[in-house]
């Protein structure tokens, strides 16, 4: 899936992550961090990985959470 590439000339880093992070879906992550600047997409990279982690780690919590109050 090819998204339309916003005015990206001035974005500074933390921009880059906010937009690659909004994607619908992994392909589109990948697809929008494909068009981040090279001096940028190893940052960017890393800030999705922390993205993932902490997103697994708070489904892993949601789910303990739903297996204790599920236990009689």
């Amino acid at each position: 899936m090819t998204t339309a590439s916003p005015d990206t000339r001035h974005w500074c880093p933390s921009q880059w992550n906010a937009w690659v992070e909004a994607g619908q879906s992994i392909a589109e992550c990948r697809d929008r961090l494909a068009q981040v600047p090279e001096e940028w997409r190893e940052s960017v990279r890393d800030h999705m990985r922390t993205v993932y982690m902490l997103r697994d780690a708070a489904r892993a919590r949601a789910e303990k959470s739903n297996r204790w109050r599920e236990t009689p």
